[in-house]
């Protein structure tokens, strides 16, 4: 059993990270994935104000913690993995819940309560993306619309080896249980998938559109773009007001975008609502 503390208003601000989340979400499905910047502030803020009134104590639970989410989540951001939402969101949460107690959990964990949270989410999101690209991909094969070369087949191959001895590797720890393994089996089958389609999962997200109509914070399919026209211009994939004139000043007419990205926010909410009633994903799963 791991002794944490109580986190004081425990269920206030679980009730705020529920309902700040549940209306970020309603933003991303129904507002074209445009989260107001002023919700995300708010939100973060209040994360703030509770840990400097309550937590004066724990000053790596309260500021520091949120503050390595926050700059991974920048960096996730501006690689063009996911919106900037996604980086205030999951650092909110942190700020609000830096840790899980008693009142959420009949055990407590080691580790940080965001860190449940992102396993929940990316468990859901991974189901999610399978079931939506696995017909997908094995429709274009079976229409001869996709064809592994040589190379691509061996580095898959050895990749897939790789991944197998690391699970029978993983399953010899004694005190990983039976549904642990499972959830670490899924994981590696996951990312052994998409390394491999990487280009085809990717691509279907991708859209042509007018250079007048690029904005701020869209993602450029750089990968897609011609490599002389990138590197003259120094193209970027996060498109800020630099990366806008240099778009302009590149003569293009039309450029390749991330517009088909499936929205986050709604993940982050179910993994959240998880991780706050059901208690640790990894840590269920060692009773089954």
């Amino acid at each position: 059993m791991v002794n944490v503390p109580m986190l004081p208003y425990f269920e206030v601000r679980a009730a705020i990270a529920i309902a700040f989340t549940a209306v970020a979400t309603y933003y991303d499905l129904a507002n074209n994935k445009n989260v107001p910047s002023i919700l995300l502030y708010a939100f973060v803020a209040i994360g703030v104000l509770f840990n400097l009134v309550t937590l004066t104590g724990e000053p790596v639970y309260a500021f520091a913690i949120p503050l390595a989410v926050f700059a991974m989540g920048f960096l996730f951001y501006r690689s063009g993995l996911f919106g900037s939402a996604d980086a205030y969101t999951f650092t909110a949460i942190s700020l609000l819940i830096p840790y899980a107690d008693k009142q959420a959990y009949s055990l407590g964990t080691p580790y940080p309560f965001i860190l449940s949270v992102i396993t929940a989410t990316t468990f859901l999101f991974g189901i999610a993306m399978l079931a939506k690209f696995i017909p997908y991909i094995v429709n274009r094969i079976k229409k001869g619309g996709l064809k592994l070369s040589n190379e691509r087949k061996l580095s898959t191959a050895l990749m897939a080896i790789a991944l197998v001895l690391l699970v029978y590797t993983i399953s010899r720890i004694p005190f990983l249980a039976g549904g642990q393994l499972v959830l670490m089996a899924f994981v590696i089958v996951m990312v052994l998938f998409f390394t491999i389609f990487r280009d085809e999962v990717m691509g279907s997200f991708v859209g042509e559109i007018a250079i007048s109509k690029v904005e701020n914070e869209d993602v450029l399919a750089i990968e897609k773009m011609d490599p002389e026209t990138v590197k003259k211009f120094k193209l970027q994939p996060y498109v800020d007001e630099t990366m806008m004139k240099r778009l302009k000043d590149s003569g293009l007419a039309t450029v390749p975008v991330y517009t088909k990205l499936p929205a986050f926010e709604p993940y982050i909410l179910i993994g959240l609502v998880i991780s706050l009633f059901a208690g640790d994903v990894f840590f269920f799963l060692a009773g089954l």
